[in-house]
């Protein structure tokens, strides 16, 4: 799950992708009230019924990915300074961890009052360390199980940061190269049964890498035209079509690409591929040219995170609203489901996201001002350098 602003610092928003976000989140949710529409067991369906459109939206992930590594990528190199490394981790984690870690309570607390049976401590250790830990071999979902994609970004902002002490301009390639190779290892030696290794191995972080070129890219001057751009788009939107016409019901479930290369092999295919060159091209497109996004999608895209955290929380709300108003029509559900989630997750936004954000930034700027001062002051007399 993307969790950066889409521009770079001193500069405004590329209105594309943050709209791209705001959609990317609600193909998430689209996916997860098709699954609760079918357990509520009210019939079935047009969406449901139509090829593989059940289970499509969990592509909202390979374009979060892709964005995420372009963002990290643009806006890292102002790290590249005295405290950066600090600085660099220190803002990553006030914009991932807060609000993971209280909805986490919030499931937590859930799942105590009704399914305690269903805890484990392992759960609860990966909610609180993000990092992935294991149950053998298999990965442990945390309390919250949206988080998993956080293990894969948090991983990613590690080894950024890793080589960002490096103090190269070229920090962004070595550790894309880093990365590479340890996926390269991973084909080499697939069955060294560590799942630790196999994890950061896995091939979904060539999307992250994906980004990382894309970034790159887009900060050279050699950017393709108007008809490279909406090529890009154009071939994209014709694959996420084609793959809909596929049995993708296997690479959407999370568990399947994590613990499985091969199945990771193939999301990156079929929906990595495209998730690229959608992303690729309304970047290049915006560069080329303005585009008019609606302020609404805008504003989807900066509560897509809101969005995807609550969404799971807003699903079983509108369920109980919409038994116990007796009402049938899945289909209508399906979409008003997912119309009540974003709103819920817009209010989150800015009523707990945004205000949460905000405080905890002026408090991180206040503590650098200090630092900053006490580095300029001059050293007691008698003190050495």
């Amino acid at each position: 799950m993307n969790t950066t602003q889409t521009s770079p610092p001193g500069q405004p928003k590329i209105l594309s992708i943050q709209a791209l976000r705001g959609l990317a989140a609600a193909l998430v949710v689209y996916m997860h009230a098709m699954i609760h529409a079918t357990a509520l067991n009210i019939g079935d369906s047009v969406q449901q019924q139509f090829f593989f459109l059940a289970s499509f939206g969990a592509v909202g992930v390979d374009i979060f990915f892709v964005i995420s590594g372009f963002i990290i990528t643009v806006v890292s190199g102002k790290f590249l300074r005295e405290h950066g490394v600090q600085d660099f981790f220190v803002k990553r984690l006030i914009r991932i961890v807060p609000i993971y870690w209280l909805l986490s309570l919030v499931e937590l607390t859930n799942s105590l009052l009704q399914h305690p049976e269903r805890l484990s401590v392992d759960a609860i250790i990966k909610t609180i360390v993000i990092l992935p830990i294991f149950d053998q071999t298999q990965f442990v979902f945390p309390v919250l199980n949206l988080g998993w994609t956080l293990a894969f970004e948090l991983y990613f902002y590690l080894v950024v940061g890793l080589f960002l002490l490096t103090k190269r301009r070229t920090f962004i390639l070595y550790a894309a190269a880093f990365m590479l190779t340890l996926i390269g290892l991973g084909f080499i030696v697939p069955d060294l049964a560590d799942p630790m290794f196999e994890f950061i191995t896995n091939p979904m972080i060539l999307e992250f890498l994906a980004g990382c070129l894309i970034g790159w890219w887009f900060q050279t001057r050699a950017k393709p035209g108007m008809g490279v751009s909406w090529g890009l788009i154009i071939s994209s939107i014709i694959i996420f079509a084609m793959t809909i016409g596929l049995d993708n019901s296997s690479i959407s479930k999370a568990e399947n690409v994590i613990n499985d290369a091969n199945l990771a092999v193939v999301r990156v295919l079929l929906w990595g591929i495209p998730s690229t060159a959608i992303v690729a091209g309304l970047l290049f497109l915006e560069s080329n040219r303005s585009l008019p996004v609606h302020r609404s999608l805008i504003l989807f895209g900066d509560a897509s995170y809101s969005i995807y955290l609550t969404h799971f929380f807003s699903l079983t709300v509108f369920d109980k609203i919409w038994l116990l108003l007796k009402l049938k029509s899945p289909d209508i559900l399906i979409i008003a489901a997912v119309i009540f989630s974003i709103a819920v997750g817009v209010i989150f936004y800015f009523m707990v996201e945004n205000t949460l954000l905000e405080y905890l930034n002026s408090k991180y700027s206040a503590y650098c001002q200090r630092r900053s001062r006490q580095e300029r002051l001059p050293l007691p007399v008698g003190k050495k350098q």
